[in-house]
């Protein structure tokens, strides 16, 4: 059995969101004092990190699990995250049945703090029966935002998923 039994059909929207907002991060990296405007909104954006090996995924992964705000919110948040490279194809994947986060270590895009957020995002769903990309998804993304990246990043991305038509919880 599959975990997310029900069709994902924000999937393509919350990826559209997502491309949005690494745009925009890409963006404040190359702009004085991080400042973006957006939606008639001016940001200042964090940093955001950069991984270069399994070891520090995990150990990021890990560290995020283990704050407070995430433990005394979502259950799974106590079931630990193994971490694997992703052969060939280019995008992270998380595989539920063993909590892995298999990401492409060839693929440098993909090795940033956005990706490894909307992987434990997967990680931290309760519900089997919830679309891998759904309004429980969203909103569980966006509380990781808001913990690890800030009130502006959660906003950013919630914005940007409301312009592609995506729903949160």
């Amino acid at each position: 059995m599959t975990r997310h039994a029900t069709r994902d059909t924000q999937r393509s929207r919350v990826y559209a969101a997502e491309q949005m907002v690494r745009s925009i991060f890409d963006l404040a990296a190359r702009t004085p004092g991080r400042q973006v405007e957006i939606f008639g909104s001016r940001l200042t954006l964090p940093e955001e990190r950069r991984v270069v090996s399994l070891e520090s995924i995990k150990t990021y992964a890990d560290t995020v699990l283990a704050l407070p705000a995430v433990r005394a919110r979502y259950d799974r948040a106590a079931v630990a995250v193994t971490v694997r490279d992703r052969r060939g194809p280019t995008r992270a994947h998380y595989e539920p049945a063993t909590a892995t986060i298999a990401i492409p270590l060839h693929n440098r895009a993909q090795l940033r703090e956005l990706v490894i957020l909307h992987e434990l995002a997967h990680h931290l769903q309760p519900f089997a029966s919830e679309p891998g990309h759904g309004a429980a998804f969203t909103a569980i993304l966006c509380h990781l935002l808001e913990i690890a990246l800030g009130t502006e990043t959660a906003w950013l991305m919630r914005a940007c998923l409301a312009d592609a038509g995506a729903h949160i919880d």
